[in-house]
């Protein structure tokens, strides 16, 4: 085949093509897909790095002549490639009637529904490939690459992508079926087979094809965004597409399922370090990646200041693989192989949250440091700034070793143990849930409230062996060799690398809103966690409430604020268990419109259903983000009144105010936090609210609360759920008036007497009306929290009567005077017997607040009670 000269070798066969990859999610490409790769037309910048004998002004210099390159000429390229798509491309047309001739054949051998569903898959890739042949017509006559509709036939590759996977899958069981014949007819079925194979071709022609034209095109084009978003989906189709050809076509004990960049915490010196893990069928592989001499000084020079123009390099480019080696630290086979119980680093929560203020305190230097760069621009050539460069590297290299903290221990036969470090607890149970699948691990307990329940990572105690297998082990030769086979699809992080330009990822505030999902038409336990790739590495940035409703809708909007991000990503979780997950690349353009985004996703079942989960993201200018920013609560948290620790004006008045608030804004942000976090991880925890949490570990974590409740929020997924809901009960018990107080409890004591129920459930309401504003809707949200753990009761073993013994001493009055004066006044002269007396009536009292509270809450659960509101405040639904 002829191949014109700014083409790649097309080549192709299926038993010789690249085994594809399926890549975990979730490490982000902030210099990712090979672009770049054994590219012949060398950039300037690549140029320089291998002579390091230019001045800095020589530098300059160079770099300006590349802004004089010939737009003609690039414009010629191309127009030369898209001449060649246009024929290359037509003569798929042909293919694909041959194709039909072939199944014409087939079709005396094989029954006439498979060969009909095939043939269908074949009229729609001719559909898409004649629109496409078309739209490639007139953008030749056009001549013009900037008109608006330059990439509309472009667009339709995916589409024909997506139907081409789809007929391989179709193919798969007839190809089995047809054994090669010695034959030189042209109606032999082996090459009718080879017929119906070639469109698999296609799939990594056209991400070749598209890949070249990214390169060619401008930066600085209207149309790169959108081809390279064209040019990404492209390349997961192939991924996708290709893993299936191969499953079907050659033998994958060597096939690889997972990759990424992760850090190693080594055992003999606790030391980190940055690594790259190859999980194949029966291997893992754990590989230093060394830089080539030179290459480390090339790309801080093509990442630097110094490199912007109008041709900069783009940002998703990849690491050529002449670049680096790969040095094998070691590897495990699978039948060698065992998984222990997930851990996090950190022995205690002091520990944990003190790790998590060194991250916070390296993240502020590094956004510093950043923005000063950012802001001396026009010095950008001076060697202070450069020194900056080299100073901003250090930071961020360290900032990647540093920012996981979540274990995923590995052992071998030998019993040595290799902690692998993960940043979110998505990426551990990707990581564990591939290997669990390769070591044939048996499925984790079933109940009747959540069959799909996995244990909560953190509570796993039993360690999985597998069984020994007779499979031949890899040697190192065999290992290297694979090494040498893949390295070339390293995607890598930025480590260490700052580009200061207009092509950065998303650096600001976005407000992202979680509107809520659909087709999820069972009630359970549903929440959101969303994650940014900040940093090299995704980070989880902020958590919905909990909904124990069907289809939940949650509405509920969150400012965070993102350094360097190009995706953000959304993961529904029931309980702990990760349930479905959207990624969404972030492009300002998209973000300044507030688009609400309504995308399609499918769940982690077996199998998978489809859900509708919508999202609004908008980009938050920092100015108007501080004067809608809830104000922090600085000081003492606890010990205050209810009124201080709102976000409503304290002097409102609820039967006069015209101004209505949401419930929440009467809730203390704590309150809330609390609650949330013990819905997440807890529901399930048998003794809830029974276990107790070490007094120091409780000190510490209120110590945050009280240097900064935002931060201390951020950090509780970090502690223990006994420090939580000990630290919770604490705050109601230190409060300086109950939650309930003196009048309103004694009148309840009366109520829960009266033997008519609707009679006893009206007077309660009009009893509880009468509370302040804060103090009611504070104890509506808890009293709707002790309810839901209420219906987990099988699993947690709380039913309301327990949580009503240990929740009503901290809610109710319960003071010496609500106990009758007048056996106050009969135990002073009692002497030795008073204190004894006094146990006697204390222990009597408790016992009544606890039946008033768990009368309120089976009434509550039941339905004939609903705790009433002020005209001022809109309440939500809890269930």
């Amino acid at each position: 085949m002829k191949i014109s000269k700014v083409s790649v070798n097309r080549q192709f066969s299926i038993p010789d093509a690249p085994i594809p990859l399926k890549f975990t999610p979730v490490n982000i490409d902030l210099l990712p897909l090979d672009l770049l790769s054994e590219s012949q037309n060398k950039t300037i910048h690549e140029l320089l790095s291998h002579n390091e004998s230019f001045t800095e002004s020589e530098q300059i210099k160079l770099l300006d002549n590349e802004n004089c390159m010939d737009i003609k000429e690039t414009t010629n390229k191309i127009r030369s490639h898209l001449d060649y798509l246009h024929k290359h491309e037509s003569q798929h047309l042909k293919i694909l009637e041959e194709i039909k001739t072939s199944l014409d054949f087939i079709k005396q051998k094989r029954t006439t529904n498979e060969i009909m569903t095939i043939r269908s898959s074949v009229n729609s890739i001719e559909t898409i490939q004649k629109n496409f042949i078309d739209g490639l017509k007139i953008c030749l006559q056009n001549g013009d690459i900037n008109y608006k509709n330059f990439l509309d036939p472009f667009k339709l590759l995916i589409s024909r992508q997506i139907e081409i996977s789809n007929y391989v899958s179709k193919i798969s069981k007839l190809l089995k079926n047809l054994k090669p014949e010695k034959s030189d007819t042209l109606d032999s079925k082996s090459l009718n087979s080879f017929r119906l194979q070639e469109p698999t071709t296609w799939i990594t022609q056209t991400v070749e094809n598209i890949k070249t034209l990214v390169l060619l095109l401008d930066t600085d084009s209207p149309h790169y965004p959108e081809l390279q978003r064209i040019y990404k989906r492209l390349l997961e189709e192939s991924l996708n597409s290709n893993n299936s050809i191969e499953d079907k076509t050659i033998n994958d004990s060597n096939r690889l399922i997972m990759h990424s960049l992760v850090v190693e915490l080594t055992s003999k010196t606790n030391s980190r370090k940055l690594r790259y893990l190859f999980l194949f069928k029966d291997v893992l592989i754990c590989a230093k990646i060394k830089f080539t001499m030179g290459s480390r000084q090339r790309i801080l020079h093509e990442n630097s200041p110094l490199s912007e123009s109008r041709f900069r390099r783009k940002r998703s480019g990849k690491f050529s693989a002449s670049s680096y080696e790969l040095e094998i630290k070691w590897f495990i086979s699978m039948e060698e192989m065992s998984l222990l119980s997930n851990s996090r680093v950190g022995s205690d929560d002091r520990g944990r949250l003190q790790n998590q203020k060194n991250l916070d305190e390296l993240k502020g230097m590094v956004r510093n440091l950043r923005q000063t760069m950012s802001r001396s621009l026009e010095d950008k050539h001076s060697s202070k700034n450069t020194s900056k460069l080299t100073s901003l590297s250090k930071l961020e290299g360290k900032l990647v070793l540093e920012t996981p903290q979540l274990i995923l221990p590995i052992a071998d036969k030998s019993g040595r143990i290799h902690n692998i470090l993960l940043s979110t607890e998505r990426e551990r149970t990707h990581w564990r849930s591939a290997l669990e699948q390769l070591l044939d691990k048996p499925p984790h307990n079933t109940d009747k409230f959540h069959s799909l329940r996995r244990t909560t990572p953190e509570k796993i105690s039993t360690d999985y062996f597998p069984s020994p297998s007779r499979s031949r082990s890899s040697s190192i030769g065999d290992i290297s060799e694979r090494l040498k086979k893949y390295k070339h699809m390293i995607k890598l992080n930025g480590v260490g690398l700052s580009i200061i330009d207009k092509d950065e990822p998303i650096t600001g505030y976005i407000k992202a809103t979680v509107h809520g999902i659909d087709g999820l038409n069972e009630k359970n336990s549903y929440h959101v966690r969303i994650e940014v790739d900040s940093y090299g590495q995704y980070e989880e940035v902020a958590c919905t409430r909990v909904l124990q409703q069907s289809n939940p809708q949650w509405e509920q909007s969150f400012d965070l604020e993102v350094d360097g991000a190009w995706t953000i990503c959304f993961t529904l979780y029931i309980h702990q268990e990760m349930f479905a997950e959207l990624d969404v690349p972030l492009d300002l353009e998209t973000l300044k419109t507030n688009s609400r985004i309504d995308m399609k996703i499918l769940t982690n079942e077996n199998p998978p259903r489809n859900l509708t989960f919508s999202v609004s993201l908008e980009y938050v200018d920092q100015v108007n983000l501080n004067k809608n920013r809830r104000s922090e609560i600085r000081g003492n948290l606890f010990g205050r009144h209810l009124t201080e620790l709102i976000r409503v004006p304290n002097d409102i008045d609820k039967n006069e105010c015209t101004i209505k608030h949401k419930s929440e804004a009467f809730i203390p942000r704590f309150v809330i936090a609390c609650v949330e976090e013990i819905e997440r991880r807890g529901l399930l925890v048998v003794g809830l609210y029974r276990l107790c949490g070490s007094n120091d570990n409780i000190k510490a974590l209120k110590s945050e609360f009280d240097e900064s409740c935002t931060l201390a929020i951020q950090r509780l997924p970090l502690v223990e759920l006994p420090v939580i809901t000990s630290l919770l009960k604490q705050f109601f018990q230190h409060l300086p008036e109950s939650l309930v107080d003196y009048t309103a409890t004694i009148a309840l004591l009366q109520a829960v007497e009266i033997p008519d129920e609707s009679v006893r459930c009206q007077l309660i309401e009009d009893i509880l009306v009468n509370l302040p504003t804060p103090n009611l809707e504070t104890f509506n949200y808890l009293a709707n929290h002790l309810v839901t753990v209420s219906n987990y009761k099988a699993q947690n073993k709380m039913d309301l009567g327990n949580l009503s013994l240990i929740w009503s001493y901290t809610l109710f009055e319960c003071s010496s005077k609500t106990m009758p004066s007048t056996e106050m006044n009969q135990q002073t002269k009692g002497g030795s017997s008073l204190k004894s007396n006094a146990a006697e009536i204390q222990a009597a009292f408790s016992f009544q607040q606890a039946k008033v509270l768990n009368c309120i809450l089976t009434s509550m659960k039941s339905g004939k009670l609903t705790i009433p509101s002020h005209s001022n405040v809109i309440r939500p639904v809890y269930s």
